[in-house]
């Protein structure tokens, strides 16, 4: 997760003080102002790319961005700055480091399995109980159909995190003179709801969201502690077996 403060906010021309939530979220930062119940309002939205000045003074976050200045008044306005201006890379978010073992599956990056060699992960084609984490790519329902099969392929100390795309996946062009039903059919955005339903289908809950990038979103899912108990206990049974046997 980024950060999220309870915050008064001097914001416009006049410096009219609004009170409100200011969260950060990867590269960007939103203020949530406080509004009567049922009521809804547009959060304001700064990337930090496009801020010309970024401090702390005193109490108060200072921001600058398209030339209107901003003041949020917050608890260590100093952690704000140092976590924005040192950003935690994409695989640093995923508790990947030097030595990790990895599985990626449907994951259409480029750029991650370059991320992956400078961190020195170790990147594995095949599911074992070797893998540390397992890196599963959704653009619909139909891609997390393997979550199940992943979950009961690894080690109950592994991590499985979901990149689900907020975007919807692409519909190929129908050919010419064919009537194709997907070309009819709207294709929406996958749903982080939706992802935690199909989730629970499979025995597993999530723990940790974060931000992956400006398309994805990073899920980590563990399975239930019911399950992790039996799953222990079934493990534990040759063992009180044996020590039976030897008796």
């Amino acid at each position: 997760m980024g950060l999220e403060s309870r915050a008064k906010a001097k914001l416009g021309a006049r410096r009219v003080l609004q009170d409100g939530t200011l969260f950060l979220e990867g590269q960007e930062i939103f203020f949530r102002p406080d509004v009567p119940e049922g009521q809804r309002v547009k959060r304001l939205r700064i990337p930090v790319a496009e801020t010309t000045r970024l401090e702390a003074a005193g109490k108060e976050l200072v921001i600058e961005h398209k030339g209107e200045l901003m003041r949020f008044a917050i608890d260590h306005p100093e952690r704000w700055v140092a976590k924005i201006r040192t950003p935690k890379s994409r695989v640093d978010k995923l508790g990947i480091r030097a030595g990790t073992a990895v599985h990626v599956v449907n994951v259409d990056d480029p750029a991650l399995d370059d991320e992956l060699s400078a961190t020195l992960a170790v990147k594995k084609k095949t599911l074992s109980a070797e893998v540390d984490v397992v890196l599963l790519g959704a653009r619909s329902a139909a891609d997390l159909a393997p979550l199940a099969k992943l979950a009961a392929g690894i080690k109950e100390t592994a991590a499985l995190w979901v990149l689900w795309s907020r975007n919807p996946a692409p519909v190929a062009a129908p050919k010419k003179g064919v009537r194709s039903k997907a070309a009819t059919t709207p294709h929406v955005p996958l749903e982080e709801t939706e992802v935690r339903r199909i989730a629970g289908e499979a025995g597993l809950v999530d723990v940790k969201s974060v931000a992956f990038s400006e398309d994805l979103s990073a899920l980590k899912l563990v399975a239930r502690k019911k399950d992790r108990r039996t799953a222990i206990l079934a493990s534990l049974a040759p063992l009180k077996t044996t020590s039976r046997a030897r008796r």
